[in-house]
C-alpha cells in the first residue's frame, strides 16, 4: 500500500512539471517580445531624430536660416555656427562656438567625451577661420587699422582648438598664417585720430606676405 501510494504522488508531481514549464515558457516568451517591441520603438524613435536632425544641417548647409535650440545636438549646434560664420554674422555666431567649446569640459572640470571635444575643437577652428577672413578683408579695405585686433582673435580660436587637439594639424598651420599675416601690436598703437596716410602704410609694413587662401 505504501509504494503504491507514493508511485501515485510521483505521478501527480511529475504530470504538474509540463504545466509548469509550459507557464514559464509563455512569460519568457512574452518578456522577450516586449523587449523585442521596446527596442524597435527606440530604434525608430532614434532614426527619426536623426533623419530631423539631418534636415535641419541640410537646410543649414545650404545657407537657410534655420532656427536651432541651445539644445540641440552638438552636430546641429555645429551646422548653425557654421552657417553663421559663413555668411558673416560673427557676433551671432559667438555663442554657438562658447556653447560647443564649454561641451568639452565637464562640469567638475574632467574631459567630455572623444565626440564633443573633437566638435568642440572644429567649432573654435571654424571660427578662427572666419576671423581671419574677416581680418584679410579688412586689410583690403579701408579699415585696416581693424585687421590686427581680428588677427589676434583668430590666433586666440586657434591656440584653443589646439589645446582640445594638439593634433589638429589644419589649426596649426592657420595660426602659423595668422601669426606672420601680422605682428601682435600693443593695444591703442593705432588710435582713431591717426588719419595721415602713412597710418595704413605703417601697417603694412607689419604684414611679411598675405596667405594666397586657407586650407
Amino acid at each position: 500500500m505504501v509504494d503504491t501510494s507514493r508511485s501515485g504522488k510521483e505521478r501527480k508531481r511529475a504530470s504538474s512539471h509540463p504545466k509548469y514549464f509550459g507557464e514559464l515558457y509563455t512569460w519568457v516568451l512574452w518578456l522577450g517580445l516586449t523587449a523585442a517591441i521596446a527596442g524597435m520603438i527606440t530604434a525608430l524613435v532614434f532614426l527619426h531624430r536623426t533623419q530631423a536632425e539631418n534636415a535641419v544641417i541640410g537646410q543649414l548647409e545650404n545657407r537657410n536660416d534655420i532656427a536651432v535650440s541651445e539644445q540641440a545636438a552638438p552636430e546641429v549646434s555645429f551646422a548653425r555656427l557654421r552657417f553663421l560664420t559663413a555668411i558673416g554674422r560673427l557676433d551671432d555666431a559667438l555663442p554657438w562656438v562658447e556653447l560647443l567649446a564649454g561641451r568639452a569640459v565637464h562640469a567638475d572640470g574632467s574631459a567630455a567625451s572623444p565626440k564633443d571635444r573633437l566638435i568642440a575643437a572644429q567649432a573654435l577652428y571654424n571660427m578662427g577661420n572666419a576671423r581671419l577672413r574677416f581680418a584679410i578683408a579688412l586689410l583690403g579695405s579701408s579699415k585696416t587699422e581693424e585687421a590686427p585686433s581680428s588677427v589676434r582673435l583668430a590666433k586666440e580660436y586657434y591656440i584653443r582648438a589646439l589645446r582640445l587637439d594638439p593634433s589638429f594639424w589644419n589649426a596649426r598651420y592657420n595660426l602659423d598664417i595668422a601669426s606672420r599675416l601680422v605682428r601682435d601690436l600693443p593695444e591703442g598703437q593705432i588710435s582713431d585720430e591717426e588719419e595721415s596716410p602713412e597710418t595704413p602704410k605703417r601697417l603694412w609694413t607689419d604684414l611679411p606676405g598675405l596667405p594666397k587662401g586657407l586650407p
